[in-house]
């Protein structure tokens, strides 16, 4: 008879864009894609920090050195973005580079008209093992470009990390000058659509409205827009962050004392707003959000908030009106949230999905039976 011992710990290397190791116990996990929470499910992490050098061919050659020699042995690649990681999908391509990778794609894959852009598209995506996606729609439409297998496609549910605000003690509101504890609230720096949220607050004067932002996400100058030359309402209250979006205290605050988040966004072909949705589940909030077509399941379906069309201001008056007229129905909503997260939306299911995949990829030499 023979016994198969149990399979030791996996070893991978985590890499992030943007937040240095220092960053990362001051946020809540799902910022780092279950990395933090990988051991529960014996997968071991070692972190490798972003390179700070603006320039891009300089960064690739920083990230592609520290994996291809590392301090210590890993097996696989695990990312929360492609971006950082071209070279090493490159040098995998070409067999160069014999580890698995694994990344977040946060849009789909395009395609080209060119024969020969689309065969080195192809010839590219050969690098990486798995590219994992918010929605099925990203799904679909990378699968319609033809530079990918779809077998290498998976969608996996990201959600919050609820530990993170139940450990949380969260203060009072921080904010002066609102009128009533019942205000709406938007955060997020990225492709919000401020003008169509100031004209439907401007013409909802009984409502309350906390704006939390950076001064500017790429080329979006967010403190020029919600100057006080374009903000007159007596209602619509702006606090601009530093650059890390997140004095978290401060942010949690506005939001956990909030009755309503409201994300207005402007159109584009991602999940634009979806952080500050799972956000306001975990607190137990109902939303208000721009119709996103990429979110992963929608919001009015579920029962936890309500959809409206991108750019209409008309629309945004009603949602807000409505929510304001109708507060135990806006508090189910809120329930229904926190729910959906616990139950389905969560950083323990996300991680849980993340390891099973870094599992079920193949492993560098498999373990041999042990007669006995």
């Amino acid at each position: 008879m023979l016994r198969h011992p149990h399979k030791p710990p996996m070893h991978i290397k985590f890499y992030h864009r943007f937040y240095d190791l220092e960053d990362l116990a001051k946020m809540p996990s799902h910022q780092v894609y279950g990395a933090l929470n990988l051991e529960t499910h014996g997968v071991q992490v070692s972190f490798t920090e972003d390179f700070k050098n603006k320039n891009k061919i300089v960064r690739r050659l920083a990230v592609a050195y520290k994996f291809m020699f590392p301090d210590q042995q890993y097996e696989v690649v695990y990312g929360s973005t492609p971006n950082g990681l071209e070279l090493l999908v490159l040098l995998r391509s070409l067999g160069l580079f014999r580890k698995p990778i694994v990344v977040w794609q946060h849009r789909a894959l395009k395609t080209s008209k060119s024969p020969l852009i689309k065969f080195l598209l192809r010839f590219y995506y050969k690098g990486f093992d798995k590219m994992l996606m918010f929605t099925p729609r990203h799904v679909e439409e990378s699968g319609r470009s033809g530079v990918i297998n779809i077998d290498k496609l998976q969608v996996v549910k990201w959600g919050p990390d609820l530990a993170y605000y139940a450990r949380r003690r969260i203060p009072e509101r921080t904010s002066a000058n609102l009128r009533s504890s019942k205000y709406f609230c938007s955060t997020g720096r990225e492709n919000r659509d401020f003008p169509t949220l100031i004209k439907a607050f401007e013409g909802c004067p009984q409502a309350d409205v906390q704006i939390l932002t950076t001064r500017q996400h790429g080329k979006m100058n967010n403190e020029a827009t919600l100057s006080g030359e374009n903000v007159n309402a007596s209602n619509i209250h702006v606090s601009i962050l530093n650059e890390n979006l997140y004095n978290r205290k401060e942010f949690e605050a506005e939001v956990f004392n909030s009755f309503c988040m409201v994300i207005c966004c402007k159109e584009h072909n991602y999940t634009v707003g979806l952080t500050s949705l799972y956000e306001a589940m975990a607190l137990g909030k109902p939303v208000i959000s721009s119709d996103n077509p990429y979110f992963p399941f929608d919001i009015e379906a579920a029962g936890i908030g309500l959809k409206v069309a991108y750019e209409d201001v008309e629309g945004w008056k009603k949602a807000i009106k409505f929510l304001t007229e109708n507060k135990e129905l806006a508090a189910e909503m809120g329930t229904k949230g926190r729910e959906l997260a616990e139950q389905e939306y969560n950083i323990m299911t996300l991680a849980a999905s993340v390891a099973a995949i870094l599992k079920d990829l193949p492993r560098k030499s498999a373990l041999k039976a042990i007669p006995v």
